[in-house]
This record gives C-alpha cells, sequence and structure tokens, in this order.
C-alpha cells in the first residue's frame, strides 16, 4: 500500500513539474501568474504529504502550517492569473502592492503560530499510518480564512463573468478550473473545521491542479473546437497555419510558418496582426527568400455567432502568380502580332490614362487594312498573316518616339490611344503596309484611319466607338484617308445605334421591301428575269437603300434572317407572274454564307417556298458571295450541290470584285457567273493584251456552261464593250434603274414592245 502511495506521488510530481516547466516557457505574464500557481499547488500537496509521513511533531506542525500558507498563495496566483486572462492585462501595481503586504503578514503570521499560538493551536489527528497535525482556529484564523473566502469567491466571479461572455466550447476551461477551485477550498474547510476528520482530501485536487491548470488552459482549450479546426486543416488546408484563441493567445503554430518568417511567432495575436497589419477576413501579402506569400485571416465562430479562434493561413503564391500572368499575359495578347488584343488595349489604356490622363490631351485613333480580305483571298491567309504582322511592327516602332498603346482589337483593325499632337505623324507613317511575298512580288495595302479626340467626359469605351464611326466613315469616302469624328458622324452614329436596336423588330414588323433590277438580253429586247434590292421603310428615318443598312444586318448576324424575308417577297412576286405570258423568267436572291453554314434544313426550306408559292426552281436564282476562304468548304460544296441537284440555279458574284480565287472558281459549283463591268472597264482599258484577257474569262466561263450576266453596265459604252465579248445578258442604268414591285409588270410589257 505505501509503495503504491509512493508511487501515485511520484507520477503527480512528475506531471507537476513538466506542466509548471511548459508553462512557464509561454512566457506571458498570464503563463508566469500559472505557473506560480502551479508550484504552490504542489507546495501545498508535498507539505502534506510531508505532515503525513514524519514522524516528528514539531516538523509536522511545520509543514501543516507551510500547507496552510501555499492554499492562500495558490489563490493569490490564481487571482492574478484569472485577472490577466480575462483583461489581457496584469493586476494593478498598487492592488498587487496591497495584497502582497496583506499575504506577507498573513503568512508571518500563520508561520510562527505553533510559537506564539496567536492563529490557530496544533492539534494531531489519528490516521491509518500515523499522527497529522492539524489545526484549531483561534482568532486570527478567521481572518486568514476570510482571506482565503474572498479569493476563491474572486476568482469563481472574474471566470464565471468570463465564461458568460465566451463560445460555449469554451466553457470546459473555466468549468475546469472553477470546479478544481472548488474541490481545494471546501475539503479543506471542512478538515479544519470538522475535528473528527482524518484525512485533508484537499490536497488531492491540489496535487492534480498542478497538473490539469495547464491541460485546460493550453493543451484542451477549446476541446471539441480545437480538434475539429485540427482535423479540417490538416485534411484540407497543406499551407502552414496559426491559431490564437479568442483572447488572442496563441493556440496552435506551424514550424513551417517559423521557417518562411524566419522568427519566432508572436503569443499576443495582437502582435501578429500589427506584424502584417490584418483585420478580419483581409489578407496582406509580403516576399521572403525570393517567394511570395499571402496570409489571410479568418474569425471562427460557434453556432451561436462567439468568437471561438482565429485562423492565419499562410500560402505560397508564386507558381500561382506566375500561371495567372502567364494567362493574364495569353488572355490580353494577340497570338499573331504580339501586340496587345481588344481586352489587353482597354486595361493598358485604362491604366495609362489613370497615370498620365493629364499631361496631354490624347486621341483615340482606329487604323484598318483597306480591303483586306481581299488580300486572304487573292494571296491566301499565310501572306494576310504577313500584313498584320508588319503593320503591327510598324505601330511598335512609334512607342519609342512617343507615348503610346497600340493593339489590334478587329481582324485587320487596330486601335491606338496616344497624343493628340502626334496623330498627324502616325497617320503619315502608316498610310500603308507593304511585304514582300518574293524576290520580284511585293504586296502593298492602303490603311484607312478614324479618330476621335478625348476632349469630353466620357468612357474609354466610348470613345472607342466614336472612333469606329469616323473609320467607318473613311472607308466610305474615297478621297480622305483619315477621318476625325465630328458633329455629322455623331448624328450618323446615333442613326446607325438606332438602326441596330431596330433591326430586330423590323424583321418581324415586316418594315422590308424590294425591288426588282432588270435582266435585260439585249440582243432579243426581252426581260429574262431580275435581282432583287431590299429597301427598309424605316418608321423614322424613312426609306433606306441596302447600303446604307446591309453592314449592320451582317454585322449582327441577322442577314439570314432579312433573306428569308426577301426570298417570300420575291417568290410571291413570281406567283403574281404564274400563268400570264408577260413575264416568265426569274429573281435572283441572296444566299448568305450563314444560310448555308447554320441551316441543316435549307433544301427543305426552300423546297418548301416554292411548294408554298407553287414555282420552279429554276425561277428562283441563288446568289452567292464572298465565300472566299472556303471555311467548311466541305459544308459548302456539299449544300450547293445539293441544292443544284433540286434543281435550284446557282449564280457566283465574286469575280470580278477582287473577292475570288481560281481556286473558289473550281471548287464551288454554280450556274451562272454575275461578272462587274468594273472589272471589264480595267481590264480592257483600251489595252489590247486587256481584252484578250477579258475574253479568255468569258470564254473560261462559257466552256463550263455558265450563263453570265454583267451588272453595272450604265453607259453607252459599257454596253458596246459587253456586245463585242459577245454577251447578251445585263443589268445597269443603260437599260433601267430599279423597278418597284408595283409597276414591274407594265416595265417588262413595255421594254419587251
Amino acid at each position: 500500500m505505501l509503495y503504491a502511495v509512493l508511487t501515485v506521488l511520484a507520477v503527480i510530481s512528475l506531471l507537476s513539474t513538466f506542466s509548471t516547466i511548459k508553462t512557464y516557457q509561454k512566457g506571458t505574464t498570464m503563463s508566469t501568474m500559472l505557473g506560480n500557481a502551479i508550484v504552490t499547488c504542489a507546495l501545498v500537496f508535498w507539505a502534506y504529504a510531508a505532515n503525513y509521513f514524519v514522524k516528528d511533531r514539531n516538523l509536522a506542525a511545520f509543514f501543516c502550517c507551510i500547507q496552510k500558507i501555499g492554499v492562500l498563495w495558490t489563490y493569490y496566483f490564481l487571482i492574478r492569473f484569472s485577472f490577466a486572462y480575462i483583461r489581457n492585462t496584469p493586476l494593478n501595481t498598487t492592488a498587487k502592492n496591497v495584497s502582497l503586504a496583506i499575504l506577507m503578514v498573513d503568512s508571518a503570521v500563520i508561520l510562527t503560530s505553533p510559537i506564539n499560538e496567536l492563529a490557530f493551536d496544533i492539534v494531531f489527528r489519528k490516521t491509518a499510518y500515523n499522527e497529522v497535525a492539524a489545526v484549531e482556529p483561534k482568532l486570527f484564523f478567521w481572518v486568514h480564512f476570510a482571506l482565503c473566502v474572498l479569493e476563491y469567491a474572486t476568482i469563481v466571479f472574474l471566470l464565471i463573468s468570463r465564461m458568460r461572455r465566451s463560445a460555449r466550447c469554451y466553457a470546459l476551461r473555466y468549468i475546469m478550473v472553477i470546479g478544481l477551485t472548488t474541490f481545494m477550498a471546501v475539503p479543506d474547510a471542512i478538515y479544519v473545521f470538522w475535528k473528527q476528520a482524518n484525512y485533508d482530501y484537499s490536497v488531492i485536487f491540489f496535487g492534480i491542479a498542478g497538473i490539469v491548470f495547464y491541460y485546460a488552459v493550453y493543451v484542451f482549450s477549446p476541446v471539441v473546437v480545437l480538434n475539429q479546426v485540427h482535423s479540417y486543416f490538416s485534411e484540407f488546408v497543406p499551407d502552414p497555419i496559426i491559431l490564437y484563441d479568442s483572447d488572442g493567445s496563441l493556440l496552435s503554430r506551424d514550424d513551417r510558418a517559423e521557417s518562411i518568417l524566419s522568427e519566432k511567432i508572436p503569443q499576443n495575436e495582437s502582435a501578429f496582426a500589427k506584424k502584417f497589419n490584418l483585420t478580419e477576413h483581409e489578407t496582406a501579402s509580403f516576399s521572403k527568400g525570393g517567394r511570395n506569400y499571402i496570409v489571410s485571416s479568418e474569425r471562427i465562430h460557434d453556432s451561436r455567432g462567439k468568437h471561438v479562434l482565429t485562423s492565419y493561413i499562410f500560402k505560397d503564391v508564386t507558381e500561382t502568380e506566375k500561371a495567372f500572368n502567364r494567362e493574364h499575359r495569353n488572355a490580353t495578347t494577340d497570338v499573331l502580332t504580339g501586340i496587345y488584343n481588344r481586352s489587353g488595349f482597354f486595361e493598358k489604356a485604362e491604366a495609362f490614362l489613370e497615370e498620365h490622363g493629364n499631361e496631354n490631351c490624347y486621341a483615340v485613333l482606329i487604323s484598318g487594312l483597306n480591303n483586306f480580305k481581299d488580300v486572304n483571298r487573292l494571296y491566301g491567309t499565310k501572306v494576310g498573316d504577313m500584313v498584320l504582322k508588319a503593320a503591327a511592327h510598324k505601330f511598335l516602332e512609334c512607342t519609342s518616339m512617343f507615348p503610346l498603346v497600340v493593339g489590334r482589337t478587329a481582324e485587320s483593325k487596330f486601335s491606338a490611344l496616344l497624343p493628340f499632337d502626334e496623330v498627324d505623324g502616325l497617320v503619315s507613317k502608316m498610310s500603308s503596309v507593304e511585304v514582300e511575298i518574293s524576290d520580284d512580288i511585293r504586296v502593298s495595302v492602303d490603311m484607312r484611319h478614324g479618330f476621335v479626340v478625348m476632349n469630353e467626359n466620357l468612357s474609354l469605351e466610348e470613345y472607342y466607338e466614336l472612333a469606329v464611326a469616323a473609320f467607318v466613315a473613311s472607308k466610305k469616302n474615297e478621297g480622305f484617308s483619315v477621318v476625325e469624328f465630328s458633329k455629322d458622324l455623331k448624328e450618323e452614329q446615333v442613326k446607325r445605334q438606332t438602326l441596330i436596336s431596330d433591326a430586330k423588330n423590323a424583321l418581324k414588323n415586316k418594315e422590308f421591301g424590294i425591288e426588282l433590277r432588270p435582266h435585260i438580253n439585249f440582243k432579243t429586247g426581252k426581260v429574262v428575269g431580275a435581282k432583287v434590292r431590299t429597301f427598309w421603310d424605316h418608321p423614322v428615318y424613312g426609306r433606306l437603300e441596302e447600303n446604307e443598312f446591309l453592314d449592320i444586318f451582317t454585322d449582327s448576324g441577322l442577314v439570314s434572317e432579312l433573306n428569308r424575308t426577301v426570298w417570300h417577297q420575291a417568290a410571291a412576286t413570281l406567283e403574281r407572274f404564274k400563268g400570264s405570258e408577260l413575264f416568265d423568267g426569274y429573281i435572283s436572291v441572296e444566299l448568305d454564307r450563314g444560310n448555308i453554314l447554320n441551316n441543316a434544313n435549307l433544301l427543305e426550306e426552300l423546297k418548301s417556298l416554292l411548294e408554298e408559292y407553287g414555282l420552279k426552281p429554276t425561277q428562283l436564282h441563288l446568289v452567292i458571295k464572298r465565300l472566299g476562304g472556303l471555311e467548311n468548304s466541305g459544308l459548302l460544296v456539299k449544300t450547293l450541290t445539293e441544292l443544284r441537284n433540286n434543281g435550284f440555279f446557282i449564280e457566283e458574284a465574286d469575280f470580278g470584285q477582287g473577292l475570288s480565287t481560281v481556286g473558289n472558281i473550281l471548287t464551288i459549283p454554280f450556274d451562272g457567273e454575275i461578272m462587274h463591268m468594273k472589272f471589264l472597264r480595267e481590264a480592257i482599258a483600251g489595252d489590247p493584251e486587256g481584252t484578250r484577257t477579258a475574253r479568255a474569262f468569258v470564254d473560261a466561263f462559257t466552256r463550263v456552261g455558265a450563263k453570265i450576266v454583267v451588272v453595272g453596265v450604265d453607259t453607252e459604252e459599257d454596253k458596246n464593250i459587253i456586245d463585242s465579248l459577245d454577251l447578251s445578258v445585263a443589268e445597269g442604268l443603260y437599260f433601267s434603274e430599279a423597278v418597284p414591285l408595283k409597276t414591274f409588270a407594265s416595265f417588262v410589257k413595255k421594254y419587251n414592245k
């Protein structure tokens, strides 16, 4: 039995010593006071053990006095610990000095009481092993007892008040401390005042307290939340993490975090947060050892909304930032030319204006390669890419001369932000772009420009749209390669934006009508067919011709739907002539690339249209144009072949406008060729060799069975040219302007006579 007791004493002693050392190592005021309390707890425990085992009554009395003094000082240090723990500040100096003086006097009286018998008398109580010294209170002992009760009450009050304001999971910490303090106080009071008590059971709780205080405060607090948090972070957060409790005391640190910072983690959260200027849900970035890190904070609350702890996570973002920079560079850079793309241009230009906006008067310039699609169609996309790269290079050369932000913001358009004073110089330098294809062949492409001066309170996007309007105007104006945005252009832009917004409703409201351009066989003197010309009867702007709105429908993807509207009007017109001998010819309507590529049921749709109006396929000629480049050429060829096999007449309209290549002519199936008079004029131009070339083209189309219609025949000279080439069917002002539907019948009747 004795050996078992000694073993328990040894274990408690070792654990108490370990707890004391670990507590002192925390190095804070609170941990120092808790360490002192653990030491005095051990002192009480060992004083009673010595009292129990010694045979000498004087020594037993001495250890009994030490035990009473230890109880008093244990409560004192627990008060200071609780105060520091709850208020995060040490005990007031005056209060500390007064309490120390009182405790010193009390300790001196208790220690000398066996001699002067002022506080108590020593009595001995019989136990199973030996006699144990105990006290029999006198007058001063009630002062000592009152001090102990006051200290105990203060500890309980402080801890309970804190517990009411803290998260539920922290209650275990306070309950453990309050419970141990109570179990130390109550059995001690019972042993003092109950003379029949042979054993002071309070010392058992003093021994346990010396161990549990450390674990309750620094290890198992708060037990539930910390276990959950550690489990979560261990499984889902691979980054270094530091945890502070709701009082700002360090709960958990990661050696990796200390390695990153190259210093010890502060014990107090306020010192750590101050280091990075962090508050709740904020992040801070810093660099260390060539690596970039982000430390983020988050306050964790329980189900009642009480703050439990705060986490600080260190994340190495070096590789992430590199990847982001690469992705951002790829997202804002034009792959072909290496300069900014549209999004990159706007981002860089916004940043440039924010930094330098007040230094100059700036302008937004849109520059485009004139008829760039012709370059792709005539020379191929490889040469087209060479032209784009050359244009970008010329722009970049200017960046060393004056402030300039430039980007490729559309297929063949470049945007620039530059000082207004430098616009003339840039436009002069970018008047044209040349590339050398081979030793003896060079391609030169003119450039068109539109710009707007940034002298109003508009956004960059708004200025960009104004510059686009000026650029569009420059493309329409053959005499000027550069146009500045003006009031007239603003009105035109307003009109264009109105038309864009009205386009869909116009289709629903059937605001479009058609006129017919007669196709004349001038050798027989008959009207053999007609080509549709569309107009828009706009409710505000009145009648609008094709050249005023067709590009809007093309850009917005509505041209295919517009074509369907025209098909029905053309078919209805042919139906009115059905059964009469006045006109048995055809009407040509356009078949857009979108109608072919985006409609798998095109053939069935056209066959249904003919059936609805009782027409034959040969009466509705299908005009195809701008099919150069032959994207999805397989689908194009397949669809056109199916249409031809079902009796539809296909007319190719690109030749002679620089929009077609020999490859297109050989690949695309067609029955008729629309040849432009402008091409024939330029080809012949009074040159016998040119005449032979033009005749060779005509013969080539004739040999493959294509029926040729010449459009744009406006003068007697034009008529004589096509007559000399043995061509007979033509359209143009020489024969007639576009004829309204209501007068087309009378026109045919009159002309045929």
